[in-house]
């Protein structure tokens, strides 16, 4: 995502409040979450989220829980 920042700002330019930019977090913790995605791509994530965040894009974050994580 953070390759596409220009991409990104003209289309938050052009379609403003109407887009909403949804990502996915594998798992609430890092270590399952990269088991998943990746080594280091717990903190791509996250500096993801942040550019998108300080650029005032309107965010949807999805997660997801493994069978046996114990929540209810």
């Amino acid at each position: 995502m953070l390759k596409l920042k220009p991409q990104l700002l003209r289309l938050k330019e052009h379609f403003s409040e109407r887009l909403v930019v949804r990502v996915s977090v594998d798992h609430y913790r890092r270590d399952l979450h990269e088991e998943e995605r990746g080594r280091l791509s717990w903190s791509v994530m996250l500096q993801g989220l942040s550019w998108l965040s300080t650029r005032g894009f309107r965010l949807n974050v999805g997660g997801r829980l493994r069978w046996g994580d114990g929540l209810s």
